[in-house]
C-alpha cells in the first residue's frame, strides 16, 4: 500500500505544471550570502519597529501627561518615557511573545547587529518629551542599575526589573538611572512625570485599521499608526480612546448590558424561550452607544490642548476615516455616529475652547453633572 501511495505521487508530481524560468542559483547557493540577506532584512525590521513603537508611545505618553488629577480617573503614578529591551523581548507595549526568539539563527542576528549580548539590559525607547527624554537618556544605554539596584539578569531579567521599578514607584521621588554609554558610565536623577496609568498595547496581528479600550488599557494597530501620518492625527484617536477610559464608557456599557440581559432573562422564563437574554443585554450595551462616541470626541479635543498639539487640526482624523470608506457619510449609523456629526462635533469644541482660552477661563470639558468616574480615583 505505500509503495502505491508513493508511486501515485510520482505521477502527481509529473503531472504537475513545471517552472520553466531558469534561476539565477549563485547566490541561493551561498549560505553566507543568504545569511548576509537575512541580516539586512532584520536590521530593517527592527528599525522600522522602533520608530513605530517610539512614535505612537510618544504620542499616546503624551497624553497621558495631559490629563492631571482633574481629568483622569485613576491615580496617577511615576512615569519616567522609557522601556527596556533584552534581546527583542520588550518589558512593556509588546502583547505577543514571538516564538522564533529562542531560534539560534535569531540570537546569532541579534548578537551580530546589536554587537550585544542577551544578559544585558538595554533601554529600548525613550519616548519624547518625557522625564528622560529631558534628562538626556537615550535608546540603545546599557542599564547598569535603577534607584540603586543593580540590573537582573538571566531569563526572567525583564519581569525581576519591572517588579524593581513598581516597587519603587512613587510620583513623589526621584528617579536614578546608572546606564553605560560607549564604555563611559553616567549616572542620571530625576523626578517622574505624573501620568494617567492606561497602557498602551500594539496589536501586531490584526490587518485593520482600529483602536479601542476596554477600560484598563489602550490597543491600536500597526496599520492605524501607518495610516495616520500625521501625529496631530494619531493623537486624536489616541486621545478618544483615552476620553472612553476615563469617563468610563466600558464600565458604563456593561452595566446597561446586564440590565438589559435581566429583562431578557426575565422574558424568557416568561416566554419558555432561551434567546431574549442575550438579544437584550446586545441592545442594552449599545443603547447610548453613539453619545458615548460624541462624548468621547468632545473630551479627546480636551486632552490634544493639554497635550500641546494643534487643536485646529483635530478634525483631521474624522477626514482620514472617511477617506477610507466614503460610504459611512451616507449609511445610516448604528453604534458610530456619522463622520460629518462627528466632524462639526469637533470643530464645535474647537471653538469652545478657544473661547474660553479668550476669557481666561480654566480648559476644562462642561459636565452637567459631576463625572463620578473623575472624582473616585481607582487603580486596577
Amino acid at each position: 500500500m505505500r509503495r502505491f501511495i508513493v508511486f501515485c505521487l510520482i505521477l502527481l508530481l509529473g503531472a504537475c505544471a513545471h517552472p520553466t524560468v531558469r534561476l539565477p542559483h549563485e547566490g541561493l547557493q551561498n549560505d553566507y550570502a543568504v545569511k548576509k540577506a537575512r541580516r539586512k532584512l532584520y536590521r530593517s525590521s527592527l528599525k522600522y519597529n522602533r520608530d513605530v513603537e517610539q512614535r505612537i508611545g510618544s504620542v499616546h505618553y503624551n497624553l497621558m501627561k495631559s490629563t492631571g488629577e482633574e481629568l483622569c480617573d485613576r491615580r496617577l503614578k511615576a512615569g519616567t518615557g522609557i522601556t527596556f529591551s533584552r534581546s527583542g523581548r520588550k518589558s512593556t507595549n509588546n502583547r505577543y511573545r514571538y516564538s522564533f526568539w529562542d531560534k539560534k539563527d535569531y540570537a546569532d542576528d541579534y548578537n551580530a547587529v546589536h554587537q550585544s549580548s542577551f544578559d544585558n539590559i538595554y533601554i529600548h525607547t525613550v519616548y519624547k518629551g518625557s522625564a528622560a527624554d529631558k534628562a538626556g537618556l537615550k535608546p540603545g544605554d546599557r542599564l547598569i542599575s535603577i534607584y540603586g539596584v543593580p540590573a537582573p539578569s538571566g531569563t526572567r531579567a525583564l519581569e525581576d526589573l519591572e517588579r524593581i521599578i513598581k516597587t519603587n514607584d512613587n510620583a513623589q521621588l526621584p528617579v536614578e538611572i546608572t546606564v553605560e554609554r560607549r564604555n563611559k558610565e553616567l549616572r542620571f536623577v530625576f523626578d517622574p512625570d505624573r501620568i494617567c496609568p492606561y497602557e498602551l498595547y500594539i496589536d501586531r496581528t490584526s490587518r485593520t485599521v482600529n483602536a479601542f479600550a476596554d477600560g484598563k488599557n489602550i490597543y491600536v494597530t500597526v496599520e492605524l499608526i501607518d495610516y495616520m501620518r500625521d501625529d496631530t492625527a494619531l493623537a486624536g484617536v489616541m486621545a478618544h480612546e483615552l476620553a472612553h477610559s476615563t469617563l468610563g464608557h466600558s464600565r458604563d456599557k456593561q452595566h446597561n448590558g446586564l440590565i438589559g440581559a435581566l429583562f431578557g432573562f426575565a422574558a424568557d422564563i416568561f416566554t419558555g424561550t432561551y434567546d431574549n437574554t442575550e438579544k437584550m443585554s446586545e441592545l442594552g450595551a449599545g443603547v447610548y452607544s453613539q453619545k458615548y462616541e460624541m462624548e468621547a470626541d468632545y473630551l479627546s479635543v480636551y486632552y490634544l490642548y493639554r497635550a500641546g498639539y494643534d487643536i485646529s487640526r483635530a478634525p483631521d482624523v474624522q477626514r482620514l476615516l472617511a477617506q477610507r470608506d466614503s460610504s459611512s457619510l451616507y449609511q445610516e449609523a448604528t453604534t458610530h455616529p456619522k463622520p460629518q456629526e462627528r466632524y462639526v462635533l469637533l470643530e464645535d469644541t474647537i471653538k469652545e475652547i478657544k473661547l474660553k482660552e479668550a476669557f481666561g477661563e480654566d480648559i476644562l470639558p462642561n459636565f452637567n453633572e459631576t463625572n463620578t468616574y473623575l472624582t473616585d480615583k481607582k487603580d486596577y
